[in-house]
């Protein structure tokens, strides 16, 4: 007798699989791993006897093999699971073109725009081949093969005879319950990558790079957006926030543009938003791959007021490969912050002034200074001075030293022995630097009359990873300034 616990668990798993089968038309694509029944299928099936089976039980965490249209392989998951992974199927919509949006998550699929990046994508799409590739074959292919290797010396078999032959040697094959246990392992939905996770007005949502069987590759099947050549499960990569309560768009932007700002700061990984259907295989050279540790800790997300408009403008200029873009969006990034710097200091120095004794009887001088002080700051307010004041005020020189180019000869000679005025003739160099490139870019060259600022042709990609350095310097003060005083 084949038992259900709880019983109410054989309807829901027949609901499940009914949906599956016949709403999503995912034909043969579910394999028995327990050997207790010829295909999850006969469940629904009107002829299903549960007396005919041997004495065993199948409960939430018994597993079973998924498949999918077009793709040869099966992942292993719990009936629990799948039923799960069927509910949120019919809740899942393509937002667009771009996040596949369920009840439980969402899933933003990114591209990798540098070296350490793609090194990653590579090693993720290793670990995945080694995981597919330890996949039993699915018991109708087992059949097929059965049948090629007999015919050799024409024996006439029957169904009944296949089954016999087929669960002799699938007993044989698992021999104790570790192997079994190993293999379910070895058969993971998925692999995640730097997980970690927040908490926004209550409501707990992780983060991770994703990558493997996931609700975006059930949709691309059941959406037929696949080819015999395009699986519906490849090496894409995603960034996949899972909550336990909706959240809004808003929120879901914020999270995206930290993280990928903290993947990029943090870890030098470098990844861009990629709508779908633009299929990019990549192709690897398994030499080439590297180890990667998942566990690096990342800082917690930069969610606070304004963050994501700042984020956005810093995850532009690593989508982009040219380094004229990317030193244009990264000194977009110190303006933006420049208006909140330039306020404090206005803010500190008329408060200053203001807090003179002299200041409860002011006469003609005192009014006159105040003038004086007022029209100092306000000159900081023009692009060149600001962006000058944001590099003294928020960025930490021996830190650029390390990347600076050949040219930038006062920043590069920065050490710990480095005294205050040479660190700030050293960060106004660079500032001044910045503003001319920047400005020798924006501006047509026929219009543009140089200062003898700019960064060189031959050293414009250092001078951009130097650029962006210190804009993720000027975003993590931007960061811990004082919600009151942020201006954008």
């Amino acid at each position: 007798m084949l038992y259900f616990n709880p019983p109410e668990l054989k309807e829901q798993i027949a609901n499940a699989i009914n949906v599956w089968v016949n709403q999503f038309n995912f034909l043969d694509t579910l394999v028995d791993l327990t050997y207790t029944l010829e295909s999850p299928v006969d469940l629904i099936d009107d002829n299903f006897d549960p007396a005919k089976y041997s004495n065993k039980t199948i409960d939430s965490k018994t597993t079973l093999g998924v498949g999918l249209p077009y793709w040869n392989e099966i992942v292993a998951m719990s009936y629990q699971d799948f039923i799960d992974l069927v509910d949120e199927l019919q809740s899942t919509r393509l937002i667009k073109n771009t996040i596949y949006r369920s009840k439980y998550r969402s899933l933003i699929r990114v591209k990798a725009i540098n070296d350490r990046a793609s090194s990653l994508v590579h090693h993720i799409y290793n670990v995945n081949n080694k995981i597919f590739q330890s996949k039993p074959q699915n018991l109708t292919k087992f059949k097929k093969i059965l049948r090629n290797a007999v015919s050799n010396i024409k024996l006439e078999l029957d169904d009944e005879f296949i089954q016999i032959i087929s669960n002799n040697i699938k007993n044989q094959s698992i021999k104790n319950e570790e192997e079994t246990k190993k293999l379910k392992e070895e058969m993971k939905f998925y692999n995640q990558f730097y997980v970690s996770n927040t908490n926004i007005d209550g409501i707990k949502v992780s983060y991770s790079l994703t990558s493997g069987f996931t609700i975006c590759g059930a949709m691309l099947a059941l959406e037929e957006k696949f080819t015999t050549g395009f699986s519906s499960v490849g090496s894409d990569v995603f960034v996949e926030l899972k909550f336990e309560q909706p959240i809004s768009e808003s929120i879901e932007k914020d999270i995206l543009q930290a993280y990928l700002f903290e993947l990029s700061s943090t870890l030098g990984i470098d990844f861009e938003v990629f709508p779908f259907f633009d299929n990019d295989d990549i192709w690897v050279d398994e030499d080439e791959l590297k180890t990667y540790n998942t566990s690096h800790i990342l800082r917690p997300l930069l969610l606070g007021r304004n963050m994501s408009d700042v984020l956005e403008l810093y995850n532009q200029a690593i989508a982009s490969i040219d380094p004229h873009v990317q030193i244009l969006y990264f000194t977009k990034v110190i303006e933006y912050v420049s208006q909140t710097v330039i306020k404090m200091q206005f803010n500190d120095a008329v408060r200053a002034k203001l807090l003179s004794p002299r200041a409860l009887q002011p006469d003609a001088n005192f009014i006159s200074e105040l003038e004086k002080v007022i029209e100092k700051q306000q000159s900081r307010r023009k692009d060149r001075e600001a962006i000058k004041e944001t590099v003294l005020t928020c960025c930490e020189a021996s830190e650029l030293a390390k990347v600076a180019p050949p040219f930038l000869k006062k920043l590069k000679a920065i050490s710990s022995n480095s005294n205050e005025e040479q660190i700030s003739q050293a960060l106004r160099a660079f500032s001044a630097s910045l503003y001319s490139t920047r400005n020798s870019i924006a501006h047509a060259k026929a219009n543009y009359i140089p200062t003898n600022d700019e960064c060189p042709e031959r050293e414009l990609l250092a001078f951009s990873n130097c650029a962006k350095l210190a804009a993720q310097q000027v975003i993590r003060w931007y960061n811990f300034s004082s919600e009151i005083n942020k201006l954008s």
